[in-house]
This record gives C-alpha cells, sequence and structure tokens, in this order.
C-alpha cells in the first residue's frame, strides 16, 4: 500500500546485516540483546510488575493523561525480575504474571517539533514507569519503537499529534538505550505530529478500531488513484488545494511550505 502511494524504503528487505524481511516479529533477538543491556547496566531501573491495567485504574487517586492512560502508582517497583527475560519459547509457568518496567528519570526533557512547536514534560511525573515486556513476552509499543528506530539510525520520525504524549518517554527510553549501543545522540532525532484524519460521520480518528476504509480495499476495488488519496489527506489536514489530485512528492512540498521548514 506504501508502495502504491508512492514511499520509498532504504532499509526495505533486510534489517542490518540480516536477510530476513524486517517486521517486528523477527526481531525478538535484537530486543532481547537491548533488554540484556539494560539490565547489565541499568538493573536498578528495571522491575517486576504484576499490575493489570483495570488494577492500576481502580487505584485510589491515580492520574490518568488526556489520552485515558494511567500514570504507574509503584506499586511492585521493588520486585525483582524472577522469570527469564526471553519468553519466545513459551510463557514462563512459574511466574506467568511478571511484565518488566523501566523506571523513569525525574527530570524535563525538551524537543522543539517542526510543526507543533517546542514541547517539555517530565515522563516520570507523567507516568513514573514505562513498560518493556507484558507478561506474556510480548515487547512493549514504546521499547519496540525506540530499538527499531536505533538499529535502522532514524532520525526524523513523523506522526500523529494523538502520541505527542509518548514522546518524552521514547525520548527517554531512546537516550539510556543509546547510552548503551553508543549511538547518536538524541540531539539528531527531528520530531514532526501531524494532524490526523477524522472521520466526517463518526468525528472518530480514521482507524481499524473503528472500521475504517483500507487502502487495500481502495486499491483492490479501484475505487481511487494514488494522487487522490493524497490530495483527500491533504484537505482533511487543513491545507487547500486547487487540483483534485496530487502525486506525493509535491504534497511533501506543500507541507513544508504550509509548515514554515526547510528540506530534512
Amino acid at each position: 500500500d506504501l508502495d502504491w502511494l508512492g514511499f520509498k524504503f532504504s532499509n526495505r528487505e533486510e534489517f542490518k546485516n540480516s536477510k530476513t524481511k524486517f517486521v517486528q516479529s523477527n526481531c525478538n533477538h535484537i530486543y532481547l540483546d537491548h533488554l540484556e543491556q539494560l539490565q547489565s547496566m541499568h538493573k536498578e531501573h528495571l522491575f517486576a510488575c504484576n499490575c493489570s491495567r483495570k488494577h492500576i485504574s481502580q487505584l485510589k487517586g491515580n492520574l490518568q493523561d488526556k489520552n485515558g492512560e494511567w500514570r504507574y502508582p509503584g506499586t511492585c517497583i521493588t520486585t525483582k525480575i524472577a522469570r527469564p527475560l526471553d519468553l519466545s519459547a513459551g510463557k514462563d509457568t512459574n511466574h506467568p504474571e511478571q511484565a518488566i518496567k523501566f523506571v523513569l528519570d525525574d527530570q524535563v526533557l525538551h524537543f522543539e517539533d517542526l510543526i507543533v512547536g517546542a514541547q517539555s514534560g517530565n515522563p516520570y511525573k507523567d507516568y513514573q514507569a514505562i513498560a518493556i515486556q507484558n507478561r506474556d513476552g510480548e515487547w512493549s509499543y514504546h521499547f519496540a519503537n525506540a530499538v527499531d528506530d536505533i538499529e535502522q539510525e532514524i532520525n526524523l520520525i513523523v506522526r500523529g499529534t494523538d502520541i505527542l504524549s509518548s514522546t518524552h518517554r521514547q525520548i527517554f527510553l531512546r537516550q539510556v538505550l543509546s547510552a548503551t549501543t553508543k549511538n547518536k545522540p538524541e540531539e539528531d532525532i527531528i520530531f514532526a505530529h501531524h494532524p490526523l484524519s477524522f472521520c466526517s460521520k463518526t468525528g472518530k480518528k480514521l482507524s481499524k478500531r473503528i472500521h475504517s476504509e483500507s487502502i487495500f480495499k481502495v486499491r483492490a476495488e479501484g475505487l481511487a488513484s494514488p494522487e487522490l488519496l493524497v490530495a483527500q489527506c491533504l484537505k482533511s489536514v487543513g491545507i487547500e488545494l486547487s487540483q483534485a489530485k496530487i502525486d506525493l512528492s509535491s504534497a511533501c512540498e506543500l507541507l513544508r511550505i504550509h509548515h514554515g521548514f526547510g528540506t530534512f
């Protein structure tokens, strides 16, 4: 679908020196290596957590952010990790309820976003801890994203404003992980959080959760061209066009002009 729209990948068929096509499900060994590095260098920050989301949400006085995410209350913060770090071969029946989390540092982090401007926040005060692995051994969104970006040397991150609140946690995690791998400093990373496209009927953002029409279906049924869809996306975020269609390269140039930033 991304090919069809005009996106080109510099790291498409292989990940690092591996001949395996890059998908997160093929990268357990890479995530595990980074977790082992964390345990080696920051063992005091890692802990095992038995709390469910329901339990955390029901704690009296606990705080919730604007996206409905709860601050971790520190219930298990002194609990040592008793299960193996790698659960790829199956669940550890001796310690079935242990997720692995990492305590954030109490510090204010800053970044300049190309679209929404200067941002600052203290992820410790907002969330206290960040999940690394759930109780089934599945890697968390934040951890997998941070490792993927480091391993692929990503220096421009473009995503929706709905996950802007995740950025400070991921900056912290990338700083810690980069220090263990001697990777690029976080100052090299550029962020751009763009407005979302919403369904005109429901007012909700387009997503699989509300069964929004997929690009795959549009392609399969011949309902629109790539240029038409790109034009509709621009209009949905408030950029007016004189033409009904536009190619991806021209759309990117319009976005640069609209938001007032140059080539990156």
